[in-house]
């Protein structure tokens, strides 16, 4: 059984969306798959190709593990552990997916399973790396095990999984994963909105410094009751309206404003600021799309809306332009095919769960 589920950009909204203002999400063409096989061993392996590891359970060492990052969420959750520290181990998160999942069907495996988790989507870098992979497990997981449940018990599951990752989820990640499509997304719910058509690049900064708990977690710390979350729910209000009239003037003048609002909370390294600055300097425009960082020289994503070209300035800086569209569909189940195929297939095959 394999199952895919997007990755995605956000337009306007990143850290504003934590305190119940507005985000605007895109799902895009770069995919996580999960696929499930059986082994002949009684245990349940875990093999990440892309990060060169792979773990191998028994049923009473992964009920173990599972109980552990249960009692490190709770531990964080009363002040007493960094959320840095919930997730110690590259399979943590598949580990809480797979037990949740199995309890929710109560079958029994009659033999072992092999989970092989793969990505094209750039892992730490504002793209919903860790929301496709759950959400992408999940999907795999259900089908496998012919679970009936509703995208929104899916949903649950990815968000809770995803606060071990980052502490408070907004939700935004997991929602845009199992559906596609583009939506405005505010106090976990969502409004689904056309896709937008203008041209935006997507420049890859390289992976921040700063995981995006530790982000949102010094954000917090600085401005959780400050007035600047007003001025970022109408820069956002603009945005949409913008990308509705196809005002690429309006839209160039909110990713300025939005630009400038990120700078001040912290999360634009000054390296960054300078690539920016220079893509303004020709008339265009640019901002970090996810948690930026509050260390460092990197800020994973930015969207760049220039008429230049923004691979000379890009390579200047040593960042890598990625060629991106957006997604529709959300996580599906595919044909057992080969890795090199996931993000063909990703384009045509299959249905949202929406």
């Amino acid at each position: 059984m394999k199952a895919i589920a997007p990755g995605k950009i956000i337009l306007s909204g990143e850290h504003a969306v934590v305190y119940g203002n507005s985000a605007l999400v895109m799902a895009v063409n770069e995919y996580s798959s999960a696929q499930i096989d059986i082994a002949d061993e009684q245990k349940i392996v875990f093999s990440l190709p892309d990060l060169h590891s792979i773990a191998s359970f028994t049923m009473d060492e992964i009920r173990d593990r599972y109980r552990l990052l249960r009692y490190n969420y709770e531990r964080f959750a009363q002040g007493r552990l960094n959320v840095t520290e919930i997730v110690t181990t590259p399979v943590d998160l598949f580990v809480y997916v797979y037990i949740s999942m199995l309890d929710r069907c109560a079958v029994k495996i009659p033999a072992g399973l092999t989970i092989t988790i793969k990505s094209t989507v750039p892992a730490g870098c504002g793209m919903g790396s860790s929301a496709a992979t759950i959400v992408s497990l999940i999907t795999a997981l259900a089908a496998y095990f012919n679970i009936s449940d509703t995208p929104e018990i899916f949903y649950d599951l990815a968000l809770e999984t995803e606060n071990l990752q980052h502490g408070h989820s907004s939700g935004v990640d997991p929602y845009i994963a199992l559906h596609g499509g583009f939506c405005r997304f505010r106090h976990k719910q969502p409004h689904r909105l056309p896709m937008p058509d203008f041209p935006f690049t997507i420049v890859n900064t390289g992976a921040p410094a700063a995981s995006t708990g530790e982000s949102v977690a010094q954000v917090a710390q600085w401005f959780r009751n400050s007035s600047i979350w007003k001025d970022f729910q109408a820069v956002t209000d603009a945005f949409e309206q913008a990308c509705s009239d196809r005002n690429k003037s309006e839209l160039t003048r909110c990713m300025r404003e939005n630009h400038r609002l990120l700078c001040t909370i912290g999360v634009v390294p000054e390296m960054v600021q300078h690539f920016i600055a220079g893509m303004e300097k020709q008339g265009g425009a640019g901002k970090i799309s996810g948690a930026g960082s509050v260390k460092g020289e990197q800020a994973g994503i930015v969207l760049a809306l220039c008429e230049e070209n923004v691979e000379t300035s890009s390579a200047d800086f040593g960042y890598k332009v990625l060629s991106i569209k957006g997604e529709k569909n959300g996580a599906r189940i595919v044909p057992g095919i080969s890795a090199r195929q996931i993000n063909a297939v990703g384009r045509t095959c299959g249905s949202t769960w929406a």
